[in-house]
């Protein structure tokens, strides 16, 4: 769409232009209908003066106003008529307009989420096969062995260098103690029990290797409070799926740099398209906020929660079949609420749903 050169704004003026054009020929229509008033009244007086004589002019006088009155009769009810179809076309174009724009909003919408959960799955792969790496299950199997904890810390170093998505790496002992990080020089971590949190739980009470820990996004202080999801899973003896769990990883991926980033992309994508005001985030079933295009980062301190922001509730949001939903009340802005719920990729699903607001100002 462009801003100026829409066909929705085409159409608009087309509208505009048949309104005017039609009211214009109806000044003309009841112009000549006036002269032709005057001719009759005229017409009226002279048969009046000229007496019996006059007798033909004077029915000529009154087929005249008998005409007047018809052509006007029509006029009025043509004008009727157009004016009811000018109202019902700009309705029409408003409706498919508004439904253009709402499955644009949706098509981006699902694009974000995909893409997000595109990339978790991906972060999920990660934790689980760095788990059977053999320098981490050395240290977790003897704890007390500091050139082995060494050495696994310098393996989970080496990993950090390819993959830059991460803050940190940490791995933690069974009483959930973290035995060592990847970026020791940067987060101080090493010591830190992590035993209630949830992430830790998850992974530690896996029944295998296949199976993974999650929580975020919240602000961990293991790699200075930023924000973060972390992605967990069950170190097992020997790096067997089913074998007995020695400790846990945990990879502390960056959120910003991803949920920011994804909507800041889609706002700036809708942005270029519409004068209008566009919002996007992502939130969890329960309202949640978990990501906004906000100058202050992904996750703030404040929860935000999706009612504080859209007037259309998540579930009747969800049952819109074609992916947006048109508000339109008295006392607010209309507003096109469009919206991508996760469909999973591959073996993971973040159940989450992106939403894109847009205040519609006519």
């Amino acid at each position: 769409m462009n801003r100026s050169d829409s066909i929705w704004t085409k159409i608009a003026e087309l509208i505009q232009n048949i309104q005017v054009t039609i009211q214009h020929s109806t000044e003309a229509i009841l112009s000549v209908d006036t002269d032709l008033n005057v001719l009759a009244i005229n017409a009226r007086i002279q048969a009046a003066r000229i007496g019996t004589a006059g007798a033909g002019i004077k029915v000529v006088a009154d087929r005249m106003e008998a005409m007047i009155e018809q052509t006007k009769s029509i006029t009025d009810d043509l004008n009727l008529r157009i004016g009811k179809t000018m109202k019902d076309l700009t309705q029409l174009r408003i409706h498919m307009e508004s439904r253009t724009r709402g499955l644009r909003l949706s098509q981006i919408a699902a694009s974000c989420t995909d893409l997000i959960d595109r990339s978790l799955y991906e972060r999920s792969c990660d934790v689980r096969f760095w788990a059977t790496d053999d320098a981490i299950i050395k240290a977790l199997e003897a704890p007390n062995e500091e050139k082995l904890v060494t050495n696994a810390s310098q393996r989970l170093g080496m990993i950090l260098q390819s993959y830059t998505v991460y803050f940190d790496i940490v791995l933690c002992g069974l009483d959930g103690t973290v035995l060592c990080n990847g970026r020791s020089n940067s987060y101080h971590s090493r010591g830190a029990n992590v035993s209630r949190s949830e992430w830790y739980t998850q992974a530690y009470r896996t029944s295998n290797g296949t199976e993974f820990g999650f929580e975020g996004p919240l602000h961990s202080a293991l790699v200075n409070d930023q924000s973060v999801l972390v992605y967990s899973c069950g170190v097992r003896k020997g790096g067997n799926l089913n074998g007995k769990i020695v400790g846990v990883l945990a990879v502390l991926f960056n959120w910003k740099n991803l949920g920011t980033a994804v909507l800041h992309q889609a706002e700036e994508t809708l942005s270029v398209e519409t004068d209008n005001p566009v919002k996007a985030f992502l939130c969890r079933n329960d309202g949640k906020i978990v990501a906004t295009e906000t100058e202050g980062g992904s996750t703030p301190h404040k929860e935000e929660v999706y009612d504080s922001i859209v007037p259309v509730n998540l579930q009747t949001l969800r049952a819109s079949p074609e992916g947006f939903h048109f508000y339109n009340e008295n006392g607010h802005d209309p507003m096109l609420i469009g919206f991508g719920v996760s469909r999973g990729y591959e073996t993971y699903s973040s159940n989450w749903i992106t939403v894109i607001t847009e205040i519609i100002r006519r």
